[in-house]
């Protein structure tokens, strides 16, 4: 399952049965202490197990046994990347997929192979499918802004997910 909301939880079952659930807190780039990530993690872990339970309350007493955390890349338009690398024939990239990398790396996967194999029943480009992504404000005056953004964006996820719960100071 996959929600269009940014940064919005997810799940899905694995081969052998298991569920995976995803989600978490947007930081800024190099804009968060270790101790204060660390911090943010553990609430994050925290959230989605609240959102888990609530989600499917049999799974109440369901341990779980494994944890992890990491980046992921955002876009300032929400779109992904996916396109040629210019100036490296035959070298193409994706990423940029704004925490919904699992649902969206099949799709672009598929995109990819056949264009790279040069079939002939390759998809039109999605808005997507594209050389570059707009640049995000990571530094000087503008970074308050995406800090701003990040924070909001993780606003709208949290009331996705039902969760009521604040970021821990």
């Amino acid at each position: 399952m996959i929600d269009a909301v940014p940064l919005a939880p997810y799940f899905r079952l694995t081969a052998d049965g298991r569920l995976v659930v995803g989600g978490g807190t947007a930081l800024c780039p190099d804009g968060v202490g270790p101790r204060r990530r660390a911090v943010l993690r553990v609430f994050a872990f925290h959230r989605l197990e609240q959102w888990l339970r609530a989600l499917h309350p049999a799974l109440a007493g369901v341990e779980v046994t494994h944890r992890w955390a990491g980046g992921i890349a955002v876009t300032a338009d929400g779109l992904p990347v996916v396109g040629p690398v210019r100036g490296r024939p035959g070298v193409w990239y994706a990423g940029g997929c704004n925490g919904h990398g699992l649902a969206m790396s099949v799709a672009h996967g598929s995109y990819l192979a056949a264009a790279l194999l040069g079939d002939a029943d390759t998809p039109e480009p999605l808005p997507w499918h594209r050389s570059r992504a707009p640049r995000l404000p990571v530094s000087g005056p503008a970074r308050p802004l995406l800090r701003a953004h990040l924070a909001a964006l993780d606003r709208t996820a949290r009331r996705a997910a039902g969760a009521g719960t604040r970021t821990p100071g």
